[in-house]
């Protein structure tokens, strides 16, 4: 892999708002993460209270609210969630990525069914933030 390559992914994933991304061939593996640069001031357009009131998909794939694996059924709604807990999978084939809670918050519905096919960035719970 080049260093024009490698300049060019990173391009593409600032460009579609991509967060993570594995390449995989042989025995050549490459895993990148992008991370956001930090914010210089508060947004031109702020998001309003509404439309922050929810928990986005970080992955695409087929929502799971319980991991496979697991013989416990997903948790009731309302619940409250702590920062970094899981509260979702997305999986693609054996794959599970897990979705966590942003910050703090009370999970109050479900916007979408277990089952269901989901997107990057698509809404997946209402919230309450605490």
């Amino acid at each position: 892999m080049t260093d024009d390559i490698a300049a060019r992914l990173e391009m593409l994933m600032v460009c579609y708002g991509i967060g993570e991304l594995d390449l995989e061939e042989g025995d050549f593996r490459l895993h990148l993460r992008h991370r956001a640069p930090p914010a210089e001031g508060p947004p031109a357009d702020p998001v309003p209270a509404a439309a922050a009131a929810v928990l986005r998909a970080t992955a695409f794939g087929t929502l799971r609210l319980s991991h496979p694996a697991g013989a416990a059924p997903a948790p009731s709604l309302p619940r409250k969630v702590r920062q970094g807990e899981i509260v979702a999978y997305a999986a693609i084939g054996p794959l599970l990525r897990p979705i966590v809670a942003e910050r703090d918050a009370t999970l109050v519905r479900l916007l979408h069914a277990d089952g269901a096919e989901i997107g990057y960035g698509d809404q997946l719970f209402e919230v309450r933030w605490s």
